[in-house]
């Protein structure tokens, strides 16, 4: 009785060390991902970047001359020889949008007038409307107002309205071809010049197998490709 308890004093003690030697290289592997890493294309045109936080923490942003084009937010970890990136907090921008009342009347064409104005509810300027299929293009003029008008069509027929301006998200609007629209658009800030909001990636989770720590660099790999991702 007393051996039986011995081995389980044993078996106990190796497991509880096992545990602590496990999470201790954890941890030290993470301290060696902590900072920021940039990885670059061929053309040195396109970047990636990922910074990692003493918190558990880490920020991904990508892109190229024209600005951010993707970005993302969320937790990391270390699991053996692996570092898990889970994008479980990114923040989200709204997008923009519009609110719209419509009408009907015997008339063969039909009419669309919008507003354009920001979220402060203030009317913009330099901004474009046009439309598929018609192909009508108008910028809206300085009260923010802009006037379409089409033939009527049939209630299963579409037409296409994009608003469009410099450092705006693109808001795009499907209307009936049979019926009159009075529409106020509301747009959203961008901060990259022709583009929406950069893409967003949450609830996605990447894995990457750890080749190799260095002072200056990290090599991993992910769908067989080898990544190098130097510290900054």
């Amino acid at each position: 009785m007393v051996i039986q308890k011995q081995k389980e004093h044993r078996v106990i003690k190796v497991i509880i060390l096992v545990f602590f030697l496990v999470n201790f290289m954890n941890m030290g592997s993470q301290e060696k991902v902590v900072g920021k890493y940039i990885s670059k294309d061929g053309s040195g045109t396109h970047y990636a970047s990922y910074s990692f936080d003493e918190k558990g923490i880490f920020n991904f942003e990508e892109g190229g001359h024209l600005g951010i084009e993707s970005l993302g937010k969320g937790h990391y970890r270390i699991d053996n020889d692996s570092l898990i990136l889970n994008y479980d907090l990114t923040e989200l921008e709204d997008e923009s949008y519009y609110m719209s009342k419509k009408y009907n009347n015997s008339n063969d064409s039909i009419q669309i007038d919008l507003t354009v104005k920001d979220f402060e509810n203030v009317t913009i300027e330099n901004v474009m409307v046009f439309t598929i299929p018609n192909g009508q293009s108008k910028n809206i003029d300085k009260d923010g107002k802009v006037n379409l008008k089409f033939k009527k069509g049939s209630r299963t027929d579409k037409i296409q309205v994009f608003v469009d301006g410099e450092y705006w998200a693109e808001c795009t609007i499907i209307l009936r071809a049979d019926t009159n629209y009075i529409i106020d658009v509301f747009m959203n800030k961008i901060e990259a010049f022709g583009l929406g909001h950069p893409k967003a990636i949450k609830g996605e989770i990447e894995k990457y197998k750890i080749l190799k720590f260095s002072d200056t660099s990290m090599t991993l790999e992910n769908n067989d490709r080898t990544l190098i991702w130097n510290k900054h």
